[in-house]
């Protein structure tokens, strides 16, 4: 019974708010953080199933490796912006307000 009130409750919602799209917030994510993330996961999944001292160094290996590919993308993507921001404010331009 409950399950058909929370739905008609979501229906209704969803037909009076029409939600919008998630806009991707990290457009700094590439292909070499995917491979990152797909190494770092796949090492965790050995770890996890023999638990040894070697497969938990070489796991928190590829964790900081994936964190850093992470961080050093987003630092630069975040930098282009800046530049960009400035760069649009010497042009006295708002165009940038929009992206």
């Amino acid at each position: 019974m409950r399950k058909y009130k929370n739905s008609n409750k979501t229906e209704s919602a969803n037909e009076i708010i029409q939600l919008q799209e998630k806009s991707p917030n990290n457009e700094w994510w590439d292909e070499k953080c995917r491979q990152a993330i797909k190494q770092k996961n796949i090492t965790r999944m050995t770890c996890l199933w023999q638990k040894t001292r070697a497969n938990k160094e070489h796991y928190k290996e590829k964790r900081k490796e994936a964190n850093k590919v992470h961080k050093q993308k987003n630092k630069l993507w975040l930098n282009n912006k800046i530049m960009q921001t400035a760069e649009a404010n010497k042009r006295n331009e708002t165009s940038f307000l929009k992206s």
